[in-house]
């Protein structure tokens, strides 16, 4: 991708139009809400997650609950304490069978560019970045020209934060991945909430991802320059598994 004007669309690139695991397939997760739902007929139901540590908790037990398919959708998501226990979710979830769709936006993607590399190796996760306009590969003065010549292409960002298990349940709201978001930061702290849904509402959320994923702006990760994935070995060495407290080798690089 040398300039916005000559990147052609996604759909140019070999990349499968998927679509949310149907909200009638056979998993434990709709077995377990079978009842509340056959007492509630065509009502969803919310809870409230106001606290960073419950919104952490809450979307790692996600992770390991999917026995289909994992949806994670952010805008922006950090290689810190927080962000690497959530992508070790999800590897997790991969390592257990389960296809694992991850959309970020281009805007930040630079600080993560590495670990997104070494997780899209594996063969249950791809990773697709929005509208990317060379925030990865180019340089300053590459990245500033883009930004005042392409301002309509640039300005157009993915600010949707959701996290969707078997379409069964899903966490949306204001959080994106990083220590500041979860209470885990020393130096800064965001108060956001999300909400943890179930019911008809979470078949919704997914067709809005479902939206951004198959659009022409959701471009597979290995169609990016410069974003190449270096082996099956590379999962493992960007990332570890949730609850495995190994480090990782990567150098940490912050954005906000």
């Amino acid at each position: 991708m040398t300039a916005c004007t000559t990147k052609p669309p996604a759909t140019a690139f070999d990349r499968e139009v998927t679509h949310a695991l149907p909200a009638t397939a056979d998993t434990p997760l709709r077995t377990a809400l079978a009842p509340l739902e056959a007492k509630h007929p065509q009502q969803s139901g919310f809870r409230v997650l106001a606290n960073g540590t419950d919104a952490l908790q809450m979307r790692i037990a996600l992770a390991r609950a999917a026995t289909k398919t994992l949806d994670m959708q952010y805008y922006i998501a950090n290689e810190d304490t927080t962000g690497k226990l959530l992508l070790g979710a999800a590897l997790y979830a991969a390592d257990h069978g389960v296809r694992v769709r991850m959309l970020v936006d281009d805007l930040n993607f630079k600080d993560i560019d590495r670990i997104m590399a070494g997780l899209n190796s594996h063969d249950n996760i791809e990773i697709r970045v929005f509208n990317p306009y060379g925030s990865a590969q180019e340089g300053m003065f590459e990245r500033t020209t883009n930004l005042f010549t392409q301002i309509d292409h640039f300005t157009r960002r993915m600010h949707n934060k959701a996290m969707i298990t078997d379409n069964q349940l899903a966490i949306v709201g204001g959080r994106n991945l990083g220590d500041e978001y979860f209470s885990a930061s020393e130096t800064l702290q965001f108060r956001d909430l999300d909400a943890l849904a179930a019911g008809p509402i979470v078949a919704d959320i997914s067709a809005s991802f479902d939206d951004y994923w198959n659009s022409d702006l959701a471009y597979p990760l290995r169609a990016q320059n410069g974003r190449n994935s270096t082996g099956k070995n590379s999962t493992r060495r960007a990332t570890t598994c949730a609850g495995t407290g190994a480090p990782m080798p990567i150098p940490t690089t912050r954005s906000r």
